[in-house]
């Protein structure tokens, strides 16, 4: 769910990209336009379908639920109490379910989650008297060739083993990433990250990075995920994949242009389900299926 907290970056398009190749502008495109199908470097990054739902449809037979939207709900904004913008969405899923990968790229994984710090006094935030971390936990990133774009699954219990794992690096506020951003021919040439097809499965449904208390998932020197016990690591949130899709500008190794796969770009309650009868956004990423939901990879 801590799209915005991630690697310190700038989600949300607020300048104009430098116009080198096409007489496309920025400011000629509407509001969701400039969202959704965003001129970066002179180009028009279109919005085509090609994503299908991060779980199998024979995995979540009761459904699933959108936990929150591409905008922060109001409650989850009295925990964050900063930036609305969420920049990815958030499915609410039963604890070890299987995660599947969207579409076809390639994927490797690695740790997130660092403690929250009070800005003026900086001392750790609590939350119902306890310190809280946050963070990807173990998070899978994927490369897309078929539209030069990346996806984060997040907030994992597990990565399957087949998908390469970059051990974390140890800093004084907690554990960052290696890896996730490392230069484009290293993703299809390295033994750093692997081709996988869509609807394989990457991991498990959990809330890693999202520690509340001193309990710690990762253990210095390990070099896979260590697997915790839900009953005796605790969470102040709830088992979720954090699903967002984004580019990233190498030279500055930042992520930046996120898109709602939805297209709808507001809070949670906006989001069609197979529960909740509201209407998609303009041109999704997702293909869509059956009753116009986005479909899932087995169906």
């Amino acid at each position: 769910m801590l799209g915005m907290f991630i690697f310190g970056i700038n989600f949300w398009p607020s300048t104009q990209p430098k116009n080198t190749s096409t007489p496309v502008h920025q400011s000629q495109l509407s509001w969701h336009e400039s969202l959704h199908a965003p001129v970066v470097h002179g180009k028009k990054i279109e919005a085509i379908p090609y994503l299908t739902l991060p779980f199998h449809q024979s995995d979540v037979k009761n459904g699933y639920n959108i936990y929150q939207g591409f905008i922060y709900s109001a409650d989850e904004l009295k925990i964050h109490k900063g930036n609305p913008v969420h920049g990815g969405v958030d499915f609410e899923l039963p604890y070890g379910t299987s995660v599947v990968a969207p579409a076809d790229g390639y994927a490797m994984s690695s740790y997130l989650s660092v403690w929250l710090k009070d800005e003026e006094t900086k001392q750790n935030k609590l939350y119902q008297g306890k310190p809280i971390r946050m963070g990807f936990g173990y998070f899978v990133r994927m490369y897309i060739p078929q539209t030069d774009r990346f996806l984060d699954l997040a907030h994992l219990s597990d990565v399957d083993s087949k998908i390469p794992f970059s051990p974390p690096e140890k800093k004084e506020d907690g554990w960052y990433p290696t890896n996730y951003d490392m230069e484009l021919s290293l993703w299809t040439s390295s033994d750093k990250a692997i081709f996988i097809k869509r609807g394989t499965v990457i991991g498990k449904v959990g809330y890693s990075g999202l520690g509340w208390g001193e309990e710690e998932e990762w253990k210095d020197g390990a070099i896979r995920p260590v697997i915790t016990d839900q009953n005796v690591f605790k969470s102040w949130d709830k088992a979720h994949i954090h699903f967002e899709e984004f580019s990233i500008d190498f030279k500055k190794k930042a992520k930046g242009w996120q898109r709602d796969p939805y297209g709808i770009y507001d809070t949670f309650d906006y989001y069609p389900t197979p529960k909740r009868h509201t209407n998609m956004g303009k041109n999704p990423l997702f293909i869509l299926g059956k009753d116009n939901l986005p479909k899932y990879s087995d169906e």
